[in-house]
């Protein structure tokens, strides 16, 4: 008898069934590039993606960060989840009904070490190095996890502290440095380093309040107030030259 082919077939009411095997990925989402389109405005333009990979049992749900997030079996998912056989997915209006045939009832499917989980569906390499003098550039290892929509922690170690980037697909979920702030204010110190060392793992820790930003966005956002701040402050100084009113307000003595 031949082994029972792997396969996980998702029905979504009125767009038809779709089919994802090992090594296999289907993105979802309003726009139409995606492979399951679900035209809705509750839906993010790329809401979430199914990956199989190889090396597990079983399909996982990553939502990508989106609007008004992702269901499974009635429960919100902060960023993956893994898909059992007759698991319903909650996307927007639609229904998602998940039938997988062919896996051993109880697969490994995920790896947990320390409260994280270790997604072997992001299938690059694992990244460590050093910053500074002959070293990588921060800015550049963090415009690669971008552009290769890495999932995953990056963890840095520099003088007298400490910190951490966590990704899903290339965006910025969390940044924490300990003792100096979260966030965006953990994301500037970060990327003011200049030395220090690096590793980039597939152990993802879920959050709960998603920063979902994209790096190139916060770059572009940032440079763009500080090239406006520069002007105002350059306008400023050449009126104090010429001796024309400044725009400042009165002064007390």
């Amino acid at each position: 008898m031949k082994p029972l082919q792997q396969v996980c077939r998702i029905e979504a009411a009125d767009q038809g069934i779709f089919e994802i095997r090992p090594g296999e990925t289907l993105r979802v989402g309003r726009h139409r590039d995606n492979d399951i389109v679900l035209p809705d405005s509750m839906v993010s333009r790329f809401h979430a993606r199914i990956a199989w990979d190889e090396k597990v049992g079983l399909p996982v749900l990553f939502d990508n960060g989106s609007q008004n997030g992702t269901q499974v079996n009635d429960q919100s998912i902060r960023t993956a989840e893994t898909l059992a056989d007759k698991a319903q997915i909650v996307i927007g209006p639609f229904l998602l009904k998940i039938e997988i045939r062919g896996v051993d009832s109880d697969p490994a499917v995920l790896k947990d070490t320390n409260e994280l989980v270790t997604l072997f569906s992001d299938d690059g390499p694992l990244v460590e190095g050093r910053l500074g003098l002959g070293g990588f550039k921060l800015r550049a290892v963090m415009e690669q996890l971008e552009t290769g929509r890495r999932t995953g922690t990056l963890k840095l170690t520099f003088p007298g502290a400490a910190g951490t980037v966590v990704y899903c697909l290339g965006r910025i979920m969390s940044a924490d440095v300990p003792g100096h702030g979260r966030r965006t204010v953990a994301l500037e110190r970060i990327l003011q380093l200049r030395e220090g060392d690096f590793e980039f793992s597939r152990e993802l820790e879920p959050q709960e309040e998603a920063m979902n930003l994209w790096l190139s966005d916060y770059l572009r956002s940032r440079d763009s107030s500080g090239m406006q701040t520069q002007r105002f402050e350059n306008r400023r100084a050449m009126r104090r030259e010429s001796g024309e009113p400044s725009d400042e307000g009165p002064t007390e003595n």
